[in-house]
């Protein structure tokens, strides 16, 4: 038995949501894995400045991989949690933004 809703209306307007969401995540996860993988093997690329590209590559990455699929999931109508308590512990501090403010003197 599946985990997901039978009779979700799929109008065109949701499979373009659907295709565009896919796409998007196919598009972050390997623009962001060449990204990663270019810094990391070039050596000429590996600067202080390049570090925080790097940095900002991986949190995206990060976002790709583990935030984005879930929500397509949901969108299809896949109500049941599919990981262990863990796991969706680290998707809801992943897909959180955190903001820390350092006060200043």
């Amino acid at each position: 038995m599946s985990p997901c809703r039978t009779g979700l209306e799929m109008n065109p307007l949701t499979w373009t949501s659907l295709t565009l969401k896919i796409l998007l995540t196919i598009v972050t996860v390997a623009g962001n894995l060449i990204v990663i993988l270019s810094v990391i093997k070039v050596k000429v690329l590996q600067k202080p400045k390049n570090y925080l590209l790097l940095s900002m590559a991986v949190a995206d990455f990060l976002i790709g991989v583990f935030v984005f699929p879930f929500k397509i999931l949901n969108d299809l109508g896949c109500d049941t949690w599919v990981c262990k308590t863990t796991n969706c512990l680290i998707l809801i501090l992943i897909s959180c933004k955190v903001t820390i403010k350092i006060p200043s003197d």
